[in-house]
């Protein structure tokens, strides 16, 4: 049977990851970035592991996409018009892998 830091995140790990070592500042993070969290009996922050590893995973996919639309437009000239950069800019965002995987480190 896993113990509990295998299955969750406590205050102490989350506040260095997010370099807030409160409480309330952790729970802040947490809220700003709309990951699910609960609290321990002393009002302190748990996050179970795979909503964290889910979260860092679409952040990722996210900035992946957002990479490859600047690539796309620092490639382009001058005079391609709105709708071909957008067409572009689609075809550039179905290349990339919507699949990412993360793992707990």
């Amino acid at each position: 049977m896993p113990n509990i830091s295998e299955k969750y995140i406590q205050w102490r790990e989350l506040g260095a990851m997010f370099n807030a070592h409160q409480a309330p500042s952790i729970i802040k993070v947490l809220e700003s970035n709309n990951i699910p969290y609960f609290t321990d009996s002393s009002g302190k922050p748990i996050v179970e592991r795979s909503v964290l590893d889910k979260s860092y995973a679409e952040t990722a996919e996210r900035e992946a996409k957002r990479q490859a639309v600047e690539e796309f437009l620092k490639g382009s000239s001058d005079t391609t018009s709105a709708a071909e950069a957008m067409d572009n800019m689609d075809a550039a965002i179905s290349e990339f892998s919507t699949t990412i995987t993360a793992s707990p480190e």
